[in-house]
């Protein structure tokens, strides 16, 4: 098996939680490896903890060029959730350092809240993501079908978003990327005993692919039993780079751009360390037009390799319109579809730039049947401790 080298690649971490008190002593020093290691851009996750975490995190977003904050709830947390707390998420929605909603979705494992209240929350937020227009980050774990139907239902073709820490099943990639959404990967894909997914991480379209730490949690390996930190987002893309046998750029290029498009991130920033200047916002807010909530992307998993050419096959004779977040000018977005030939070896397309007024929507013939993945529980590898002795890895590796 080749090396990988890691070379200059710049990344973007899409989910950490560094204004958590794990980095306390010493988050300057923990940005500083970040950028040394090429990750200049971080997405800071609220919904980490109690609502104080989302204030953490937009402050952090103001203080730091690079820095970007989403604001929500984990659905461990959501059964404190007093009435109060949906309206200050609201407002904290506006402010212009904030790319999403979230984290936010159902977790079946722990049910540290019970199902109907992490239900009736989790509707809520997918209401405020669609009122807000901003994407969506969702946590999902052994809900899968919950899931879905809560984005299908709920989202009403109007909601983008990324299923953030995915550890789940070649048919559950489906279903997500059918609803439009990204894929996120984290250091699990890293596991020793994560070919499952490792197996699905190679057939996600490059398009549709985002990195991640979810920092401090999940330090993938070689890092294994540690604190997590932005810079150890190198490791995942290394990983998916051996597994597509393509080069780390490639995926740092494709991660990168999937993530300004989801999200509305700059290419560059240039504002100063305080009082930073704010992006457009995220999204459907600002790129409802790329990539954005509706797209219905259909990718069946079956075809689907790492190849290195353009999707093939011919553009359709008609374009139909189809219903997204309504825009201030009241226009809708373009679907069009393209047919593939049965033998194609499908690479993702780039999505069009920003402004594009086109989505594509890809189909890809059922012509084989991908490996099974046995679920979520064998993925991990055990967990860690971080600083302090907290426990910094989930039971059996997943995300907490």
């Amino acid at each position: 098996m080749n090396r990988v080298d890691p070379g200059p690649a710049t990344l973007i971490d899409t989910h950490c939680h560094i204004q958590t008190e794990e980095f306390d002593a010493d988050r300057e020093a923990v940005l500083a490896r970040a950028r040394g290691a090429g990750v200049e851009t971080l997405v800071v996750v609220g919904g980490a903890g109690d609502l104080s975490a989302n204030d953490k995190a937009v402050s952090l977003a103001e203080r730091h060029a690079g820095l970007f904050a989403t604001v929500g709830m984990h659905p461990h947390d959501v059964k404190d959730a007093g009435p109060e707390a949906m309206e200050r998420l609201r407002g904290l929605a506006g402010h212009p350092r904030v790319v999403a909603i979230g984290e936010t979705g159902l977790d079946f494992h722990y049910e540290h809240s019970p199902r109907q209240v992490q239900m009736d929350m989790f509707e809520r937020f997918v209401a405020l993501a669609v009122e807000t227009r901003l994407p969506l980050v969702v946590h999902n774990r052994e809900s899968d079908r919950e899931t879905a139907e809560t984005l299908r239902g709920r989202g009403k073709g109007k909601l983008a978003g990324v299923i953030h820490c995915f550890t789940s099943d070649a048919d559950a990639a489906r279903n997500f990327l059918d609803l439009g959404f990204y894929l996120s990967f984290s250091g699990i894909v890293t596991f020793r005993n994560a070919d499952a997914l490792r197996d699905v991480a190679r057939r996600v379209p490059l398009d549709r692919l985002l990195v991640e730490t979810d920092a401090p949690f999940l330090a993938p390996v070689p890092k294994r039993g540690g604190r997590n930190e932005p810079a150890h987002v190198r490791f995942v893309a290394e990983t998916l780079a051996r597994v597509r046998g393509i080069s780390v750029e490639e995926v740092a290029d494709a991660t990168s751009r999937n993530a300004r498009t989801l999200f509305g991130l700059p290419s560059g920033e240039t504002a100063p360390e305080t009082g930073a200047a704010a992006p457009g916002r995220g999204g459907i807010g600002n790129l409802g037009t790329v990539g954005a909530g509706g797209m219905s992307a259909s990718f069946d998993f079956a075809s689907l390799r790492s190849g290195r050419t353009e999707v093939g096959g011919t553009r359709a004779a008609t374009a139909t319109p189809m219903r997204t977040t309504p825009r201030t000018n009241g226009d809708g977005m373009v679907r069009v579809r393209e047919s593939v030939p049965d033998d194609s070896v499908v690479q993702t397309r780039k999505l069009p730039p920003p402004g594009s007024r086109d989505v594509v929507r890809a189909s890809v013939p059922d012509v084989s049947v991908v490996q099974g993945f046995h679920g979520a529980a064998q993925v991990g590898d055990g967990a860690g401790t971080g600083a302090g002795g907290r426990r910094v890895g989930a039971s059996r590796g997943m995300c907490p």
